[in-house]
């Protein structure tokens, strides 16, 4: 596969995704959760003004849409580390029309002084970026700052709109009761079986606060300091354990948010496996932030968010299509 040139990973496609009523989410969302906690409630209501937690927009509305950008190859394989996407790029190339976005991505190294990082994106296009990054110092300790920047490396999920005031899904769950630790995959098993396959997939984005508890939560370290091989590059896949963890995280995290049922395409677009990607940072605490993983304390965790369905799921810079057609042409 011969080293990517920005135009030729800027390769774009899309698909619609199905997005029900919203009482028909909240129903299915207010069930499936039920069944994971003590106490649930699911409401259809208008979004409060998202800026008054620290959001860079007011709303979620507005040709809402997915987006997932590279992946792991361009993370983790050495040939490829010097990868960069620039969102404001991808929203022009793609005719995206939201100029607001939120999610989470990996950090440009060139961006943190030479170091790893998580993106936690907040941003608001034109605008100087509200992101933040997290990274690992040199004790080993999270540190959070600005990300002043539109720009990821490697990859990147994002939800994108206008950032329009409207109706969303109020979600408020506490006290954890059965086995699923992660909101955002306990909401995606819960409306799931609405979906039902055959290309209609739903995807939600929005942001949601840990008001009470502790979360499990990782940050990429810099990889001259990972000491042991963790990347195959045969296979383009991680093979070892290689991240920085860190727990009990919070309370008071702001962790933006991104799930998917699944590919509507049926797996053409090479969508994240795991069907979700949510960063978190504390506005506060300039320790806390990263990938979010799972509660640990189910017993205290209390979580409160809003959501809203997109309309399309774009996937930007397949990198795995790459892979395969550099494979078939020998």
């Amino acid at each position: 596969m011969p080293e990517p040139s920005m135009p030729e990973m800027m390769d774009a496609a899309s698909a619609a995704l199905w997005s029900p009523p919203l009482g028909v989410l909240r129903d299915a969302l207010a069930d499936g959760l039920s069944g994971n906690y003590r106490r649930v409630g699911v409401q259809v209501k208008r979004c409060p003004d998202l800026r008054r937690l620290g959001c860079a927009w007011e709303g979620l509305g507005g040709a809402p849409c997915i987006v997932e950008i590279g992946g792991e190859p361009y993370a983790h394989n050495p040939r490829y580390r010097d990868v960069r996407f620039d969102t404001g790029d991808i929203l022009r190339r793609a005719a995206l029309p939201g100029p607001q976005l939120l999610g989470a991505g990996m950090a440009c190294p060139t961006t943190l002084g030479g170091h790893c990082g998580e993106v936690i994106a907040n941003h608001a296009i034109g605008a100087v970026p509200a992101s933040r990054s997290a990274r690992v110092d040199d004790a080993g300790r999270c540190r959070v700052e600005a990300y002043p920047s539109g720009t990821f490396a490697g990859l990147a999920n994002l939800y994108v709109s206008r950032g329009e005031p409207g109706p969303v899904l109020e979600v408020d769950v506490s006290c954890r009761t059965g086995d699923e630790g992660s909101l955002p995959l306990a909401m995606r098993d819960a409306i799931a079986p609405l979906a039902g396959g055959d290309g209609r997939e739903i995807g939600l984005g929005g942001v949601f606060r840990v008001e009470s508890g502790g979360i499990r939560s990782h940050v990429v370290p810099d990889y001259d300091c990972i000491d042991h091989g963790y990347y195959d590059v045969e296979q383009e896949r991680i093979v070892a354990d290689f991240l920085r963890f860190f727990e009990p995280v919070g309370p008071g995290l702001l962790c933006f948010s991104v799930l998917w049922t699944g590919d509507p395409t049926g797996g053409a677009l090479d969508l994240r496996p795991s069907s979700e990607h949510t960063h978190f940072y504390h506005p506060g605490d300039d320790t806390m932030g990263g990938h979010y993983h799972h509660d640990v304390t189910p017993d205290e965790i209390h979580c409160r968010g809003w959501f809203a369905p997109a309309e399309t799921v774009w996937r930007v810079a397949n990198v795995f299509a790459r892979l395969r057609a550099a494979r078939a042409a020998g």
